[in-house]
């Protein structure tokens, strides 16, 4: 009498065998997240908002986290959603440079924590240039009061007086995407106007500066990697009046060449 192999049919169990359920997946809770504003100057804020999805979203402490650059996640605040699951916030900036936020919801019961994705911005604040790092060839003076347009005008540069040129320069490494630059004469000095040039890697100017007014000479943009005044050798007692970049760092790196 010959056999017969057994077959097992697809989806039929046999004789005495038990079939064990796969465990379910742990549930994890979603969080989503929007930014109001991907740059802000330091001690301005930006609004977060976002929603939970998951078991008991509603009435949920989330925490939000922040890190500057590639730096650990540190908590810096927590908040707690709506009845309907929804958040908002604000995070107040404390210092320059490229960030990222993240909110976290907790782990509850039987459902996992979750994270929302990373939003990034950027921190940016208003250096004063007499007060960065800089280099100068020829003579000047830097942080010196003059009187322009009739008031005294603190954080002045004069370029120097006429005998030889003179210029100065800041290492701007594609950190600054505005600046707040005028040229002026001193009121009480006798030429009636001056030129003085200014040049970035992305080009350069010739700005007239003229006795008791203000002239901008700006020029400065993201792709800046350095800026420089320069005046010539016949050119005297030009001022840089009170000027200022707006950058993500909180100074300047040294000029190196």
């Amino acid at each position: 009498m010959s056999r017969r192999p057994l077959v097992a049919l697809a989806g039929v169990a046999l004789a005495g065998s038990v079939l064990v359920a796969a465990p379910a997946e742990a549930a994890t809770y979603g969080v989503t997240l929007d930014l109001s504003k991907v740059k802000a100057d330091v001690g301005q804020k930006i609004g977060l908002s976002g929603k939970v999805t998951g078991s008991k979203s509603a009435k949920k402490k989330l925490s939000v986290q922040y890190r500057l650059g590639n730096g650990t996640w540190k908590t810096v605040k927590t908040v707690t959603t709506s009845s309907k699951a929804t958040y908002a916030t604000t995070f107040t900036v404390k210092t320059a440079g490229d960030a990222g936020l993240r909110v976290v919801a907790p782990k509850s019961g039987s459902t996992k924590a979750g994270t929302s994705p990373t939003k990034t911005f950027a921190g940016y604040r208003w250096l004063w240039l007499t007060q960065q790092s800089h280099y100068v060839a020829g003579a000047m003076f830097i942080d010196s009061p003059n009187m322009v347009e009739g008031k005294d005008r603190p954080r002045t540069i004069d370029l120097g007086s006429e005998g030889s040129s003179a210029s100065i320069t800041w290492n701007l490494q594609e950190k600054c995407d505005t600046s707040d630059i005028t040229v002026a004469l001193n009121d009480q000095q006798n030429p009636a106007s001056e030129q003085v040039y200014y040049e970035t890697n992305d080009g350069g100017a010739t700005v007239t500066a003229t006795n008791g007014a203000r002239t901008p000479a700006n020029g400065v943009s993201s792709s800046s990697e350095y800026l420089t005044f320069r005046r010539g050798s016949t050119t005297r007692d030009v001022l840089m009046v009170s000027p200022r970049v707006h950058c993500k760092v909180n100074e300047l790196p040294r000029v190196s060449f």
